[in-house]
């Protein structure tokens, strides 16, 4: 498919753009990623629909939405189903090389080959459902304990489905910045790796850059 870029004209000012470069560096190794993901039985690429009347109002040849919707199933249905998996394997296979000086690939972490080495490790995020569904899913796909920590308005359904995954979720009678609180500080205490989408210090850690990454 041939495509084209097209230049916002509000995009970033000059300044804006030079205050973002830190970020945009920290992410630019995302190639293994996807080179490691399209690896994994259940990656399929994802169908373009093309959107020819929208196209046509904001003055542009052809615009295409991205249908991320069956993403590793629809039973998953996270629209963050990439990013979160992909940092449980990364940090699954550091563990097992930082143990054993050997680092698994995912096919051997999926056959429970590691296990004894990766089965205490837990993963953990704040979430209103979509990266806890998809770190819910990684745990249980690499081998993994997993605990989301939700606040007082996710639904029931959406904390089902990360239970249904495996996931122990922990909900807050709070609103979501209580529950990004209080993950960060049981993953301190408890020696857990927190797998957030979000950096606060532009994306200089390997955990938000695999989320990112991927």
């Amino acid at each position: 498919m041939d495509y084209h870029h097209h230049i916002n004209a509000s995009r970033l000012s000059s300044g804006a753009a030079n205050h973002a470069g830190g970020c945009i560096k920290n992410l630019a190794k995302w190639a293994p990623a996807v080179e490691e993901i399209r690896t994994w039985p259940e990656y399929s690429p994802q169908p373009l629909h093309k959107l020819p009347n929208l196209s046509r109002k904001i003055g542009i040849d052809q615009l295409y939405v991205k249908d991320e919707s069956q993403r590793f199933s629809r039973d998953l249905g996270a629209f963050k189903a990439l990013g979160a998996p992909y940092a449980v394997y990364r940090i699954l296979a550091n563990t097992v090389f930082d143990q054993i000086g050997t680092r698994p690939t995912s096919a051997q972490l999926r056959t429970g080959m590691y296990s004894e080495l990766t089965s205490t490790t837990t993963v953990c995020v704040a979430t209103d459902g979509n990266q806890g569904r998809g770190l819910a899913y990684g745990a249980k796909i690499f081998g993994c304990r997993c605990v989301t920590y939700i606040h007082r308005h996710v639904s029931k359904g959406r904390q089902n489905a990360m239970e249904n995954l495996g996931a122990t979720v922990i909900r807050i009678d709070d609103e979501y910045e209580a529950s990004v609180a209080r993950a960060k500080e049981d993953a301190r205490m408890n020696g857990w790796h927190f797998v957030s989408s979000t950096s606060w210090t532009d994306f200089d850690n390997d955990i938000p850059q695999d989320v990112m990454n991927a």
